[in-house]
Formats: structure tokens, sequence, C-alpha cells
């Protein structure tokens, strides 16, 4: 390889190691900013959630259902785990969606809920309801199961 071909390649090099470094930053600004207008509509939206939280999710097991409506668990895996059977988690459901706090995810046999928001990201705890001991040992297989 020739002086000015070498020469080529560096000049080359540096130019892409610039655009790269640019662009690094510009992705940077990008995610604080992101974060910034987070953090706003989350502030924005602190009573539209406390709203919520006194109507729509306003008991623990409609909180620890949410909590448990990930788009994976089905109603009969909540109900197991709550004093509630099925039926009343898919009718919770229903109400969430038409609240936009819950999405209906197609399954094989109908919708499956997915909750919208984590409750701890609006300071609402996770509910810690005492379970019956077979409800109990249910519930542990549960989280079991989602860890492998």
């Amino acid at each position: 390889m020739s002086d000015r071909q070498l020469a080529e390649l560096k000049r080359l090099h540096n130019t892409i190691k610039g655009q790269i470094d640019t662009q690094r930053t510009v992705i940077i600004e990008l995610n604080d900013l992101c974060r910034e207008i987070l953090k706003w509509i989350k502030l924005s939206n602190v009573g539209i959630i406390k709203v919520i939280r006194e109507t729509v999710l306003n008991t623990d097991e409609k909180r620890l259902a949410y909590h448990m409506t990930d788009g994976i668990n089905t109603a009969r895996a909540i109900a197991k785990v709550i004093p509630f059977n099925h039926t009343t988690v898919t009718d919770w459901w229903k109400d969430w969606y038409m609240w936009k706090i819950a999405v209906p995810i197609p399954v094989q046999r109908g919708d499956r809920g997915k909750k919208v928001f984590d409750l701890e990201d609006f300071g609402i705890s996770e509910p810690n309801i005492p379970l019956k001991p077979q409800r109990q040992e249910e519930a542990e297989k549960l989280e079991e199961g989602k860890e492998e």
C-alpha cells in the first residue's frame, strides 16, 4: 500500500471516528431529553394516577392483579393468587382497557391483559395481601417459573 493510500485511509478513519463520536453524543443528549420528558409526563399525570388509584385500583386485590397483569399471566393464574375468580380478573381487565391503563394482548383463546405502567413508577407500592397457604404455594410456583 502506498503512502498516499495509507494517508487516505487514516483520513477516512478519522472522519468516520468523528462521525461516530458525534452520533454517540447526539444519542446521549436524546436519551437525557427523553428522561426529562418522561419526568414531566409522570409529573403531569400525578392527578390522573391519584384518581385511578382511588377509583379503579382502589383495593389491594385489584392492585395486586394489576401488578401481575404483565401480558404473560393468565386471568386464571392471577385468580389463583387473589381471592377472586378468573371472570372477575377479566372484568377488571376490560375496565382497565377502558381507562387505558392496560391493553389487550391477543392470544389463542381471546385476549390477555398487559399493564401499561408499573405501580412503583408512580409511588404505588405492590400490595402485600396475606394469601391462603394453597394460594401462597401457587404464587411461589408462578414466580419460580418466571425466573427460569
